[in-house]
């Protein structure tokens, strides 16, 4: 068994968790990440044009959500090596950077006026939503967690 795959599954679901809060969950039973494709191949022409290295974003996106659908829909995908390393950095740099608002959707709608706002980000600038509130929440436990693992790589090294 490769446990990055594992890991890759299971960063991939916190992705996908924090993507569909963003989303009005009347919109569609389909996963978070696959919602926030759908935008970027929207705003494709836009984002293109205003957001670099747009398309590198949402090709990266498309292949974890394929690797990810073949982790969870393939009978013997677990025991194969699908997923690197590379592909887990990517996935939890991508959160972070919808959690700082700084993911191409975001900056593609900090780029242009209100009246071009994809569905995502309808209530995103919202301070006080629930939505935003477990953002913040979730990077702060992401800081956190960080800190904490600084702390003991920094403690293991002084032993």
């Amino acid at each position: 068994m490769n446990n990055l795959n594992y890991i890759f599954f299971d960063e991939f679901k916190k992705l996908d968790n924090i993507c569909k809060d963003l989303y009005d969950t009347s919109v569609e039973k389909k996963l978070g990440v696959t919602l926030y494709l759908d935008d970027m191949k929207r705003l494709q022409y836009t984002g293109n044009m205003n957001i670099p290295n747009w398309n590198y974003y949402y090709n990266r996106l498309k292949d974890a959500r394929n690797k990810r659908n073949e982790l969870a829909h393939s009978t013997t995908s677990l025991s194969h090596e699908i997923c690197t390393q590379e592909d887990i950095d990517f996935i939890v740099e991508f959160k972070a950077s919808i959690l700082a608002q700084m993911d191409p959707i975001a900056l593609l709608v900090n780029h242009n006026s209100p009246k071009s706002k994809p569905y995502l980000y309808k209530n995103r600038n919202k301070k006080n939503s629930p939505r935003s509130k477990k953002a913040r929440n979730y990077l702060t436990w992401i800081t956190l967690g960080a800190l904490a693992c600084a702390a003991i790589i920094w403690f293991i090294s002084k032993l």
